[in-house]
């Protein structure tokens, strides 16, 4: 009995060896684990501190994409929720006479309908320009998605959208809002 626990013990330490050695051997066995490792590798090199329990994010056949006018419409819920951050008036009318407001998050929501947000919510909606650069970059209207060391430039994204500058409430047009929506993300 005793051999037989010895012989068990000796042959799950060398199957625990043998998948260590599988995995140096065939370094994508697990696509998700190698990205992990790849991004914190990179952080680190850049001196930023990475929390090493941080679970792994779905693997890329688990992955949905959006369709590319569900992503055109959040761009712009993001467009107009940076433009509302930065106190330019009207993003929620905007939003729901382009027929855009069953994009918005919860969340947003509350935002936009809030005539005085707290200072810590108008700065987190602020910097939702960042996600928006990446939409974009994925979108392929920003060219090079550097790593980020510096605020978003506002004008690359005021300049890639479609004129949202004069953003909201100037849709006189009598075009019906599924006509100006499907407009407005295919010009993006």
């Amino acid at each position: 009995m005793r051999r037989l626990i010895i012989l068990i013990f000796i042959g799950v330490v060398s199957l625990v060896s043998a998948c260590s050695d599988l995995r140096q051997i065939m370094p994508n066995a697990n696509p998700a684990a190698d990205r992990k490792e790849k991004s914190e590798k990179l952080l680190k090199s850049l001196g930023i501190p990475v929390n090493p329990s941080l679970p792994l994010v779905e693997s890329e056949s688990q992955t949905k994409f959006r369709s590319p006018q569900d992503t055109a419409r959040r761009a712009l819920v993001l467009c107009a929720l940076v433009l509302t951050a930065n106190k330019v008036a009207g993003g929620a009318a905007w939003l729901k006479q382009e027929g855009l407001w069953d994009a918005v998050s919860p969340k947003e929501k509350a935002f936009f309908e809030n005539p005085e947000p707290a200072e810590k919510d108008r700065v987190n909606a602020a910097r939702r320009a960042e996600t928006l650069f990446v939409l974009l970059s994925a979108m392929g209207k920003i060219d090079n998605l550097d790593i980020p060391t510096q605020v978003c430039d506002e004008d690359v994204v005021q300049n890639t959208l479609p004129n949202l500058v004069d953003p909201f409430g100037n849709s006189s047009s009598t075009q019906s809002s599924d006509h100006r929506q499907r407009s407005l993300t295919q010009r993006i």
